[in-house]
């Protein structure tokens, strides 16, 4: 129906546009409509969740219309016409300006934000189904992201580095109460071995086996020999930093790298401004854009290491304040060199994503992308009965699995089937089913998903 001007002028509720939308001044993106009250029609502005009313006699241009059902609140539906704004803003732009993966990371930016509100708000299910739902799907999208949309980088290594190390680990323990003390390394616990290991060792270990390097220096310099007046042990300390600091490893080597990676797709107020624009570069560069050169600079620094290693063990005369170092502190040596040169055991790990990350980083960091899935699975079959494990995570580790063998069609599939067993009764069951939907649309789009030999539309019947 073509639009009143003269009616909605007049009404002090008028919309303003939708963001992404030229056509007229109350041409909305979307409407929700309550069937309990057919007689009203919300308007939704996605940019600050404003909502206004208008009698159903008003006649609209609508571009997008949701109709939801009466369990579910405005807070719900502003956020499924923010996910529809950013799409329908993609499909107007250019072909050369299209960029798969700047609008799936604007998917997850949406859906963070939305997370992030309905937790303040105190909105959440008794049993917290939906933050657990939601939470998966947007790990799911950051996952195919990096095998699927992201096609300016040469090889997955630092993607998938970023995402283990962001999305399936846990943060590292908080050591701001024993580091003030002067011997912090001993804080906390015994120091009697690797199954003992304090706070402090504990953390060295974990951001060295996370690729942190550089943040595990910082821990370690606090270590009270660092202040030592043996000028063997400083010698050997100013190699160990020499070391770690100069790692050129995939994804980079300090956790702000991986923070300053978010804050490209979150730190948005504007979703025209972002969609369409080129990616932003990362950490990491040479692993993204420059395979040979970071390849050739990574086997020369693990030549070192392993240099470093082999030299301290046999007492050799140029590595005398390693060898001394690591006598005096053996920890250093499973905490530290095993870990950089690849020799720890994967039975040491907590988590089949920390083994993984280990040969990642430090063993094969150029391993093909169509490889990783087997080496994945071993370590999952390693720390997970999957034939045990609670439906939640087997969903996760499968789904997981399928899109590191480029299975696209299985992954859609897998996770509408998980969506609909944990969300039906739930107040954002909208959200999941939407963002399957453009999910399933970000495959097909990106070519991942495509008619089969026999000219069926896969893309179509997945959405059906």
């Amino acid at each position: 129906q073509e639009y009143n001007d003269a009616a909605m002028t007049d009404h002090p509720a008028a919309p303003m546009p939708a963001m992404g939308y030229s056509s007229s001044f109350a041409s909305p993106a979307a409407v929700s409509w309550n069937p309990t009250t057919p007689s009203i029609l919300t308007f939704t502005r996605s940019k600050d969740r404003g909502m206004c009313r208008l009698p159903a006699n008003e006649t609209v241009n609508v571009a997008t219309a949701v109709i939801y059902d009466t369990k579910f609140g405005d807070f719900e539906a502003s956020t499924i016409l923010e996910l529809l704004d950013a799409r329908s803003i993609h499909s107007g732009l250019d072909d050369n300006e299209k960029d798969l993966l700047q609008l799936s990371r604007m998917y997850r930016a949406i859906l963070e934000s939305y997370l992030e509100g309905r937790d303040q708000d105190g909105n959440m299910d008794d049993d917290g189904n939906t933050s657990e739902v939601l939470a998966i799907m947007e790990t799911f999208m950051y996952l195919c992201e990096v095998f699927f949309y992201d096609q300016q980088n040469e090889s997955v290594t630092s993607g998938l580095v970023r995402f283990l190390r962001m999305k399936l680990l846990e943060p590292t323990e908080d050591l701001s109460g024993i580091m003030e003390s002067d011997e912090p390394e001993i804080e906390g616990g015994t120091n009697d071995g690797n199954s003992h290991l304090t706070p402090f060792w504990r953390v060295v270990r974990q951001l060295c086996v996370r690729g942190y390097t550089m943040d595990a220096w910082s821990v370690l310099s606090y270590h009270s020999l660092c202040r030592s007046d043996d000028p063997e042990l400083v010698e050997g300390f100013a190699l160990l930093k020499k070391l770690m600091e100069s790692a050129p490893l995939p994804g980079g080597i300090e956790a702000s790298d991986d923070l300053e990676e978010k804050s490209t797709y979150t730190q948005i107020d504007d979703l025209s401004s972002v969609i369409g624009s080129a990616s932003k570069s990362r950490t990491g560069r040479d692993w993204d854009h420059n395979l040979h050169s970071a390849e050739s600079h990574w086997n020369e620094w693990a030549q070192l290491v392993n240099h470093a290693s082999s030299g301290a063990s046999r007492n050799r005369s140029d590595y005398t304040s390693l060898t001394k170092l690591l006598h005096v502190v053996p920890q250093i040596k499973s905490c530290v060199l095993q870990v950089l040169n690849g020799t720890a055991s994967p039975e040491s790990h907590s988590h089949w994503s920390e083994a993984l990350l280990v040969e990642l980083l430090y063993k094969n960091p150029s391993i093909p992308a169509e490889n990783i899935s087997r080496r994945a699975e071993i370590y999952i079959n390693m720390y997970h009965e999957l034939n045990e494990e609670g439906k939640t995570m087997k969903c996760l580790l499968q789904s997981i699995l399928q899109i590191m063998q480029f299975d696209a069609g299985s992954a859609v599939l897998s996770l509408n089937s998980f969506a609909q067993e944990r969300s039906s009764m739930d107040t954002a069951s909208s959200i999941c089913h939407v963002l399957t939907a453009l999910l399933c649309d970000l495959m097909y789009l990106s070519g991942s998903i495509t008619k089969d030999s026999h000219g069926v539309n896969i893309h179509q019947e997945l959405l059906v």
